[in-house]
């Protein structure tokens, strides 16, 4: 048994390290897997050396089992930990309407109502005199009615297995202000009552039907919702000096890209394709030079064997071109063996003693080498002979073209013209479109669409000029889920009202619907305005004052809205509602009661109701100023008195929504 006791000492070490840590990777331990503390008690229980050592440790008391505490004390664990009455606060809470006082035992933790205990207190006034209510109902709620208004004294003095409230001093109201009170304690979500018994909202068969067919034909094509530019024909780019633009250049002979103005080019480059004399290109001046004729020649001077001779020619243009004749040594003139000019010796007789050279005369004949090559005979003074030079031809230079490239390109019309950028002469709009604030729906050709057309089985009505009379709405509680909002939005939709909350129709209990928030938050989102309502089962201005006050506070929890607060006044549940036996005129009442509440809360109330409602249930011309939607399930509004919204069918078909969704139509 002592090994039993150690390994039961160190299973509960093991657990209150693990608390200690935060270890989030406990290993779950089962009650089979540990003595309770019977068994750990069996052997040595008057030993003193361990009284209590196993049963308590570091504060785990062992009064039933381990697996007890564990499923108390370990966060990890599946099993929800359940706290003992006794160990929760109660704090009594108190609120009054008119002439009634409202005690609610409410758990300190959590700020809820305290269900199923019968608690009880005395209610002490200004006379000193004490008077005893008990929650028989064990609803969380002491309910006085008429009682006289004034303060008093409110003492717990039966709580049941909890710990007793102080005492509170609460006043009742004398007269009903419409201001909200506090029932925040009192909001139940559904998943705290049985909805099926509370919930009539969809059980009254309220809204009237008339013509309207249960779906509706579409009329126009629905349409995805585009707006598309139209441009007008295309434009092709000019140069600044009118030329067209192409994607590429024109290149030249050599394969260069062209450009306007050429700086220099090669002679055979010129062109001149409009005939004046003018080079098209680089604007050189091409006028044609004068062709000399020239007569035959005349020697104007006779060469001898020294000196050269001369000869012209004369053009008709009176250019004359002269020519050089060679110095010809066969015309010495010889004198005992020596040229009496250049003073030669005669080679054939000369002199005796003299010199025997020759002279240097030249060679008659042209260069072999370059036969076109003129020779000029260059005589030495010293030796006197010849010396040929000969004159070569330059060769002709490179072909080349040269560009401005700051001037214009020159384009190539075979490739690609280049355009203008293009700009919008307008759109085609098709879908809905919001233009200057209003409405318009475009078929697929681009038309706007007049009179009263059903699109996506919703019935609309256009104006001549295709404006929308009215804004289209829908009205959605937690019967619509899963809302695209988005969607919903792009179908023209332009607001929403939403179930905030209902009132039991069978104990009359404050009941959040539980897709309120999601389906305000997903509607603003999508830039969709918002509007409120709430379903009612109030009896009296007193819950009409509540069950605005619970409007509010939600209201305010999401931030407000820019669409009335509706109160839903008709039958529930086939009409065994615990507030359809009402009369006309207490319902009346009730229905201004919550009016006024939301009115003094700064928001704009309206009262939803059906067209007969509002004849048989309802005195309208009580209801002051108050916005009214009304329901008539018609081809058009049938209801006589005036009205802000018309709820024309509970059959209508919106992208977004799966199923049925109620459609209405806003004038306001």
């Amino acid at each position: 048994m002592r090994n039993r006791r150690k390994l039961a000492l160190a299973l509960a070490l093991c657990l209150a390290v693990g608390n200690l840590s935060g270890c989030a990777s406990r290993v779950k331990i089962t009650e089979d897997m540990i003595p309770t503390v019977t068994d750990l008690r069996q052997e040595g229980q008057g030993e003193a050396d361990e009284p209590e050592a196993v049963a308590e440790v570091f504060g785990l008391s062992m009064n039933t089992s381990y697996m007890s505490e564990l499923t108390r004390r370990d966060g990890d664990n599946t099993e929800a930990p359940v706290a003992e009455a006794r160990d929760i606060q109660v704090v009594m809470k108190a609120t009054s309407v008119e002439k009634d006082l409202k005690i609610k035992f409410v758990n300190e933790k959590n700020g809820k109502v305290i269900t199923g205990t019968a608690f009880s207190v005395d209610v002490t006034g200004s006379d000193k005199k004490a008077k005893s209510y008990t929650d028989d109902d064990k609803d969380g709620i002491i309910h006085i009615k008429e009682i006289a208004g004034g303060s008093y004294k409110v003492s717990m003095k039966g709580a049941g297995e909890y710990s007793s409230a102080s005492d509170i001093t609460a006043t009742v109201k004398d007269k009903i202000d419409y201001k909200v009170v506090d029932v925040t304690d009192e909001i139940k979500k559904e998943s705290e009552i049985n909805v099926a018994g509370e919930d009539g909202a969809y059980g009254g068969g309220n809204q009237d039907a008339s013509t309207t067919p249960t779906t509706l034909k579409d009329t126009v094509e629905y349409v995805e919702s585009r707006r598309d530019p139209v441009y007008g024909e295309r434009v092709q780019k000019k140069t600044a000096s009118g030329q067209l633009v192409y994607s590429k250049q024109k290149t030249d002979e050599l394969g260069q890209p062209m450009y306007s103005k050429i700086t220099a080019e090669s002679d055979n480059f010129h062109k001149d394709d409009n005939k004046d004399n003018t080079c098209d290109r680089c604007g050189k001046d091409l006028t044609p030079q004068h062709t000399h004729s020239y007569g035959e020649w005349v020697v104007t001077k006779e060469p001898d064997c020294q000196n050269a001779g001369e000869k012209t020619q004369t053009c008709s243009c009176g250019d004359v071109k002269t020519e050089a004749i060679p110095a010809d040594p066969a015309k010495h003139t010889f004198e005992n063996g020596v040229c009496k000019v250049c003073k030669a010796t005669d080679p054939a007789n000369p002199p005796s003693g003299g010199d025997t050279s020759t002279d240097g005369s030249t060679t008659p004949g042209g260069n072999p080498e370059n036969p076109t090559a003129g020779t000029i005979a260059v005589f030495s003074p010293a030796r006197m002979f010849p010396v040929r030079m000969t004159l070569v031809k330059a060769a002709p230079a490179d072909p080349f073209i040269t560009y401005d490239t700051n001037s214009e390109p020159v384009y190539d019309p075979n490739s690609e013209p280049v355009y203008e950028e293009a700009k919008p002469t307008g759109y085609k709009y098709t879908g809905w479109q919001t233009i200057d604030g209003k409405t318009y729906y475009y078929d697929k050709n681009g038309n706007f669409v007049t009179g009263t057309q059903v699109i996506q089985g919703v019935q609309y009505t256009f104006n001549s000029s295709g404006h929308r009379s009215g804004v289209i709405g829908i009205d959605v509680s937690k019967y619509q889920k899963s809302i695209d909002w988005n969607k919903v939005k792009n179908a023209g939709i332009n607001f929403v009202m939403i179930r905030c909350g209902y009132r039991g129709y069978g104990t009359g209990v404050l009941v959040e619907d539980p897709m309120f928030r999601s389906h305000i938050s997903g509607a603003r989102a999508a830039g969709l305005r918002v509007g409120v309502y709430f379903f009612s089962q109030a009896i009296n201005e007193a819950e009409a004052v509540e069950e605005a006050s619970m409007t509010i506070k939600l209201v305010q929890a999401v931030g407000g809205v820019n669409m009335p607060i509706a109160i839903d006044s008709e039958y529930a549940n086939g009409g065994s509602g615990r507030a359809d036996k009402l009369s006309k005129s207490q319902r009346t009442t009730v229905t201004r009661a919550f009016c006024n509440t939301i009115a003094n809360s700064g928001y704009t109330p309206m009262v939803y109701a059906s067209k007969s409602w509002f004849g048989s249930q309802l005195n309208v011309s009580s209801l002051g100023s108050y916005r009214i939607w009304v329901a008539h399930y018609a081809a058009t509004c049938g209801y006589t008195g005036r009205y802000d919204i018309w709820q024309y069918t509970s059959k209508g078909k919106v992208s977004g929504v799966s199923g049925n969704v109620d459609m209405n139509i806003s004038y306001m």
